[in-house]
Protein backbone atom coordinates (compact mmCIF):
# COMPACT_ATOMS: atom_id res chain seq x y z
CA UNK A 1 0.00 0.00 0.00
CA UNK A 2 2.81 2.45 0.91
CA UNK A 3 4.84 1.57 -2.17
CA UNK A 4 1.81 2.05 -4.42
CA UNK A 5 0.99 5.42 -2.83
CA UNK A 6 4.57 6.56 -3.46
CA UNK A 7 4.55 5.35 -7.07
CA UNK A 8 1.37 7.36 -7.68
CA UNK A 9 2.77 10.43 -5.98
CA UNK A 10 -0.01 10.56 -3.37
CA UNK A 11 1.59 12.75 -0.74
CA UNK A 12 -1.30 12.86 1.75
CA UNK A 13 -1.85 9.11 1.56
CA UNK A 14 1.85 8.53 2.20
CA UNK A 15 1.68 10.90 5.20
CA UNK A 16 -1.40 9.12 6.57
CA UNK A 17 0.22 5.69 6.25
CA UNK A 18 3.40 6.86 7.93
CA UNK A 19 1.64 8.73 10.73
CA UNK A 20 -0.48 5.70 11.55
CA UNK A 21 2.41 3.24 11.06
CA UNK A 22 0.28 1.11 8.78
CA UNK A 23 3.33 -0.24 6.93
CA UNK A 24 7.07 -0.45 7.42
CA UNK A 25 8.80 2.65 6.05
CA UNK A 26 11.67 0.40 4.84
CA UNK A 27 9.47 -2.01 2.91
CA UNK A 28 11.03 -3.16 -0.40
CA UNK A 29 9.65 -4.49 -3.68
CA UNK A 30 10.68 -7.57 -5.66
CA UNK A 31 13.80 -5.75 -6.92
CA UNK A 32 14.91 -4.90 -3.42
CA UNK A 33 14.11 -1.22 -3.95
CA UNK A 34 12.96 0.61 -0.84
CA UNK A 35 10.23 3.21 -0.46
CA UNK A 36 12.96 5.87 -0.46
CA UNK A 37 14.32 4.68 -3.81
CA UNK A 38 10.84 4.53 -5.32
CA UNK A 39 10.27 8.15 -4.29
CA UNK A 40 13.52 9.18 -5.99
CA UNK A 41 12.29 7.59 -9.24
CA UNK A 42 9.20 9.83 -9.39
CA UNK A 43 8.93 12.02 -12.49
CA UNK A 44 10.39 15.53 -12.58
CA UNK A 45 6.84 16.73 -13.24
CA UNK A 46 6.18 15.82 -9.62
CA UNK A 47 9.44 17.31 -8.33
CA UNK A 48 7.85 19.21 -5.41
CA UNK A 49 5.77 16.20 -4.36
CA UNK A 50 8.82 13.97 -4.78
CA UNK A 51 10.89 16.18 -2.50
CA UNK A 52 8.19 16.23 0.19
CA UNK A 53 7.74 12.45 0.08
CA UNK A 54 11.50 11.85 0.36
CA UNK A 55 11.66 14.23 3.31
CA UNK A 56 8.70 12.48 4.98
CA UNK A 57 10.34 9.08 4.53
CA UNK A 58 13.64 10.29 5.98
CA UNK A 59 11.91 11.92 8.95
CA UNK A 60 10.10 8.65 9.61
CA UNK A 61 13.22 6.51 9.72
CA UNK A 62 13.90 5.45 6.12
CA UNK A 63 17.27 3.67 5.97
CA UNK A 64 19.69 5.49 3.67
CA UNK A 65 22.08 2.56 3.25
CA UNK A 66 19.60 0.00 1.90
CA UNK A 67 20.72 -1.35 -1.48
CA UNK A 68 18.70 -2.99 -4.26
CA UNK A 69 19.59 -5.85 -6.61
CA UNK A 70 21.98 -3.50 -8.45
CA UNK A 71 23.72 -2.90 -5.11
CA UNK A 72 22.80 0.78 -5.39
CA UNK A 73 21.62 2.88 -2.46
CA UNK A 74 19.21 5.81 -2.55
CA UNK A 75 22.13 8.27 -2.61
CA UNK A 76 23.74 6.43 -5.51
CA UNK A 77 20.50 6.50 -7.52
CA UNK A 78 19.93 10.19 -6.81
CA UNK A 79 23.55 10.98 -7.77
CA UNK A 80 23.37 8.96 -10.98
CA UNK A 81 20.04 10.51 -12.02
CA UNK A 82 21.16 14.07 -11.27
CA UNK A 83 18.59 14.82 -8.56
CA UNK A 84 20.49 17.69 -6.92
CA UNK A 85 17.85 18.63 -4.37
CA UNK A 86 17.42 15.01 -3.24
CA UNK A 87 21.15 14.43 -2.85
CA UNK A 88 21.33 17.58 -0.72
CA UNK A 89 18.36 16.40 1.37
CA UNK A 90 19.81 12.91 1.91
CA UNK A 91 23.17 14.41 2.92
CA UNK A 92 21.46 16.75 5.38
CA UNK A 93 19.05 14.27 6.95
CA UNK A 94 21.05 11.04 6.82
CA UNK A 95 24.68 12.11 6.89
CA UNK A 96 25.51 10.46 10.24
CA UNK A 97 24.30 7.04 9.05
CA UNK A 98 25.29 7.40 5.40
CA UNK A 99 27.98 5.24 3.84
CA UNK A 100 29.49 7.71 1.36
CA UNK A 101 31.88 5.09 -0.02
CA UNK A 102 29.28 2.37 -0.65
CA UNK A 103 29.79 0.78 -4.07
CA UNK A 104 27.62 -0.90 -6.70
CA UNK A 105 28.49 -4.16 -8.48
CA UNK A 106 31.07 -2.27 -10.61
CA UNK A 107 32.73 -0.72 -7.58
CA UNK A 108 31.38 2.76 -8.37
CA UNK A 109 30.64 5.13 -5.50
CA UNK A 110 28.06 7.91 -5.64
CA UNK A 111 30.91 10.27 -6.63
CA UNK A 112 31.90 7.99 -9.54
CA UNK A 113 28.31 7.91 -10.79
CA UNK A 114 27.78 11.67 -10.55
CA UNK A 115 31.13 12.45 -12.20
CA UNK A 116 30.56 10.03 -15.10
CA UNK A 117 27.11 11.49 -15.77
CA UNK A 118 28.33 15.09 -15.61
CA UNK A 119 26.30 16.23 -12.59
CA UNK A 120 28.54 19.08 -11.42
CA UNK A 121 26.42 20.28 -8.48
CA UNK A 122 26.29 16.79 -7.01
CA UNK A 123 30.04 16.29 -7.49
CA UNK A 124 30.63 19.43 -5.42
CA UNK A 125 28.27 18.30 -2.65
CA UNK A 126 29.82 14.83 -2.45
CA UNK A 127 33.35 16.22 -2.39
CA UNK A 128 32.41 18.47 0.53
CA UNK A 129 30.84 15.55 2.42
CA UNK A 130 33.83 13.26 1.79
CA UNK A 131 36.31 15.91 2.91
CA UNK A 132 34.24 16.59 6.02
CA UNK A 133 34.85 13.02 7.19
CA UNK A 134 38.38 12.72 5.79
CA UNK A 135 37.38 10.13 3.18
CA UNK A 136 39.31 9.37 0.02
CA UNK A 137 38.37 11.36 -3.10
CA UNK A 138 40.43 8.97 -5.23
CA UNK A 139 38.78 5.67 -4.32
CA UNK A 140 39.04 3.30 -7.30
CA UNK A 141 36.24 1.21 -8.74
CA UNK A 142 36.71 -2.43 -9.70
CA UNK A 143 38.24 -1.34 -13.04
CA UNK A 144 40.87 0.73 -11.23
CA UNK A 145 39.30 4.06 -12.22
CA UNK A 146 39.13 6.98 -9.79
CA UNK A 147 36.22 9.45 -10.11
CA UNK A 148 38.63 11.84 -11.86
CA UNK A 149 39.73 9.26 -14.44
CA UNK A 150 36.13 8.13 -14.96
CA UNK A 151 34.97 11.71 -15.52
CA UNK A 152 37.69 12.47 -18.09
CA UNK A 153 37.16 9.15 -19.86
CA UNK A 154 33.48 10.10 -20.28
CA UNK A 155 34.41 13.60 -21.49
CA UNK A 156 32.96 15.36 -18.42
CA UNK A 157 35.38 18.29 -18.42
CA UNK A 158 33.58 20.48 -15.90
CA UNK A 159 33.27 17.69 -13.33
CA UNK A 160 36.95 16.88 -13.81
CA UNK A 161 37.93 20.48 -13.07
CA UNK A 162 35.80 20.47 -9.91
CA UNK A 163 37.47 17.25 -8.77
CA UNK A 164 40.88 18.78 -9.44
CA UNK A 165 40.34 22.22 -7.89
CA UNK A 166 37.93 21.47 -5.03
CA UNK A 167 38.63 17.81 -4.38
CA UNK A 168 42.38 17.97 -5.08
CA UNK A 169 42.01 14.68 -6.92
CA UNK A 170 45.11 12.84 -8.06
CA UNK A 171 46.35 13.74 -11.54
CA UNK A 172 49.02 11.05 -11.66
CA UNK A 173 46.96 7.91 -11.04
CA UNK A 174 46.85 5.79 -14.20
CA UNK A 175 44.08 3.72 -15.72
CA UNK A 176 45.33 0.14 -15.27
CA UNK A 177 43.93 -0.95 -18.64
CA UNK A 178 45.15 1.81 -20.97
CA UNK A 179 47.81 3.09 -18.53
CA UNK A 180 46.75 6.69 -19.22
CA UNK A 181 46.78 9.36 -16.53
CA UNK A 182 44.31 12.26 -16.31
CA UNK A 183 46.12 14.57 -18.72
CA UNK A 184 46.64 11.81 -21.27
CA UNK A 185 42.95 10.91 -21.10
CA UNK A 186 42.10 14.59 -21.58
CA UNK A 187 44.27 14.69 -24.71
CA UNK A 188 42.70 11.49 -25.99
CA UNK A 189 39.20 12.97 -25.51
CA UNK A 190 40.30 16.28 -27.11
CA UNK A 191 39.66 18.21 -23.89
CA UNK A 192 42.29 20.81 -24.75
CA UNK A 193 41.36 23.35 -22.04
CA UNK A 194 41.53 20.73 -19.32
CA UNK A 195 44.79 19.32 -20.67
CA UNK A 196 46.43 22.76 -20.67
CA UNK A 197 44.99 23.57 -17.25
CA UNK A 198 46.55 20.39 -15.84
CA UNK A 199 49.85 21.18 -17.55
CA UNK A 200 50.01 24.58 -15.87
CA UNK A 201 49.13 23.05 -12.48
CA UNK A 202 51.73 20.29 -12.72
CA UNK A 203 54.61 21.34 -15.03
CA UNK A 204 56.46 18.40 -16.54
CA UNK A 205 59.80 19.48 -15.04
CA UNK A 206 58.35 19.32 -11.50
CA UNK A 207 58.08 15.89 -9.82
CA UNK A 208 54.55 15.07 -8.70
CA UNK A 209 53.99 12.37 -6.09
CA UNK A 210 51.22 9.79 -6.42
CA UNK A 211 47.98 10.88 -4.78
CA UNK A 212 46.42 14.26 -4.20
CA UNK A 213 48.73 17.31 -4.17
CA UNK A 214 49.10 19.04 -0.84
CA UNK A 215 47.54 22.46 -0.49
CA UNK A 216 47.73 25.09 2.22
CA UNK A 217 44.08 25.83 1.56
CA UNK A 218 42.91 22.25 2.18
CA UNK A 219 40.32 22.10 4.89
CA UNK A 220 39.49 25.84 4.71
CA UNK A 221 36.33 25.39 2.67
CA UNK A 222 33.25 27.21 3.95
CA UNK A 223 30.48 25.39 5.78
CA UNK A 224 27.85 27.87 4.56
CA UNK A 225 24.74 25.84 3.77
CA UNK A 226 23.75 28.30 1.02
CA UNK A 227 26.85 27.34 -0.94
CA UNK A 228 25.93 23.65 -1.03
CA UNK A 229 24.71 22.60 -4.43
CA UNK A 230 25.67 25.77 -6.31
CA UNK A 231 27.38 25.16 -9.61
CA UNK A 232 30.93 26.44 -10.08
CA UNK A 233 31.55 29.32 -12.47
CA UNK A 234 32.72 26.93 -15.17
CA UNK A 235 29.26 25.31 -15.19
CA UNK A 236 26.90 28.19 -14.48
CA UNK A 237 28.43 30.36 -17.22
CA UNK A 238 28.85 27.55 -19.71
CA UNK A 239 32.59 28.26 -19.87
CA UNK A 240 35.43 26.24 -18.46
CA UNK A 241 37.94 27.68 -16.02
CA UNK A 242 40.82 29.47 -17.70
CA UNK A 243 44.31 27.99 -17.24
CA UNK A 244 46.74 29.87 -14.99
CA UNK A 245 47.93 33.07 -16.64
CA UNK A 246 51.35 32.82 -18.26
CA UNK A 247 51.04 36.15 -20.06
CA UNK A 248 48.93 37.16 -23.03
CA UNK A 249 51.90 36.72 -25.33
CA UNK A 250 52.44 33.20 -24.02
CA UNK A 251 48.80 32.28 -24.61
CA UNK A 252 48.90 33.45 -28.22
CA UNK A 253 52.10 31.50 -28.84
CA UNK A 254 50.86 28.33 -27.16
CA UNK A 255 47.60 28.30 -29.13
CA UNK A 256 49.59 27.94 -32.38
CA UNK A 257 51.14 24.65 -31.29
CA UNK A 258 49.68 21.18 -31.51
CA UNK A 259 48.28 19.79 -28.21
CA UNK A 260 51.34 17.67 -27.50
CA UNK A 261 53.58 20.73 -28.01
CA UNK A 262 51.55 23.06 -25.80
CA UNK A 263 52.85 21.56 -22.56
CA UNK A 264 56.50 22.23 -23.43
CA UNK A 265 55.65 25.67 -24.77
CA UNK A 266 53.82 26.72 -21.61
CA UNK A 267 56.69 25.55 -19.39
CA UNK A 268 59.36 27.26 -21.51
CA UNK A 269 57.41 30.51 -21.59
CA UNK A 270 56.87 30.35 -17.83
CA UNK A 271 60.64 29.99 -17.29
CA UNK A 272 61.35 32.96 -19.61
CA UNK A 273 58.90 35.18 -17.72
CA UNK A 274 60.37 34.06 -14.38
CA UNK A 275 63.95 34.87 -15.51
CA UNK A 276 62.84 38.26 -16.84
CA UNK A 277 61.29 39.17 -13.49
CA UNK A 278 64.47 38.11 -11.66
CA UNK A 279 66.59 40.21 -14.05
CA UNK A 280 64.38 43.28 -13.50
CA UNK A 281 64.71 42.94 -9.70
CA UNK A 282 68.51 42.71 -9.94
CA UNK A 283 68.83 45.75 -12.23
CA UNK A 284 66.56 47.93 -10.10
CA UNK A 285 68.46 47.05 -6.93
Amino acid sequence: MLLEAILRGRLYQVKFLLDNKVENVNKTDENGQSCLMKAIFLSDKLSRTRYKIVRLLLKNGAKVNYVDKNNKSALMWASSLGKDELVKLILQEGILDLDLNAVDWDGNTALHLAAMQGHANIVRMLIKALKRFGLDIDRKNFSGMTPMLAAVEKGQECCAQILMTEGEASLTTRDPQSFLNTQEWAQKRSLSNLSQFIANKTPIDTPVSEGRPQSSERGNNSDDEDSVGQAPDCCSSGKLLEPDNVGERAKSQISDFKPDQQINASVDTYNIVKKKKKFNRETTS
